[in-house]
């Protein structure tokens, strides 16, 4: 037997700019929802964005939340099975309102998450293909790791001494 949980999917608005807001999901009560957001605003570390583009982007709402106040409101308590059904539900008012302050799906099928890793893979492949590229032999690869073998390798050798 499957168990029931209560989700709400809010919305946590800027209250200086309505059009900043952000749309999440939780199983908890509001309020408590909101002091979370607001604890991780209070402890953010600026210093932390240049780390990693995924810390900085992550810490968009954040970095807002820190320099202006923020309310938030319900926009459907639903009835779930589990947590992924209600981050489908949640995925659904991030798809028909589009807010800036979001920038993580709450949900993905497994054919989005193989296509959008297809894509960022191709992306990361144009914009390192000649990274590690031997002008002897014309052998190419993003990998230190590979790139060190394959100069170990016969082959490369080979072409050193026929090319010398």
């Amino acid at each position: 037997m499957t168990q029931v949980i209560t989700g709400r999917v809010y919305k946590l608005v800027n209250e200086q700019d309505p059009t900043q807001f952000y749309i999440g999901s939780t199983i908890k009560p509001l309020q408590c929802r909101l002091s979370c957001h607001r604890h991780r605003a209070a402890h953010i570390n600026p210093t932390s964005m240049s780390k990693s583009r995924r810390a900085g982007r992550r810490n968009k709402l954040y970095l807002q939340m820190s320099e202006s106040p923020f309310t938030i409101e319900l926009l459907e308590e639903v009835a779930c099975a589990s947590l992924t059904e209600l981050r489908q539900i949640e995925q659904s008012y991030l798809n028909r309102l589009t807010p800036p302050l979001n920038v993580n799906r709450a949900f993905s099928t497994d054919t989005e998450t193989r296509l959008t890793k297809a894509i960022a893979d191709a992306r990361w492949a144009q914009a390192n293909q000649n990274k590690y590229c031997c002008n002897s032999c014309g052998y190419r690869t993003y990998h230190k790791s590979n790139w060190r073998k394959h100069e170990l390798s016969t082959k490369h050798c080979r072409t050193l001494i026929v090319n010398a």
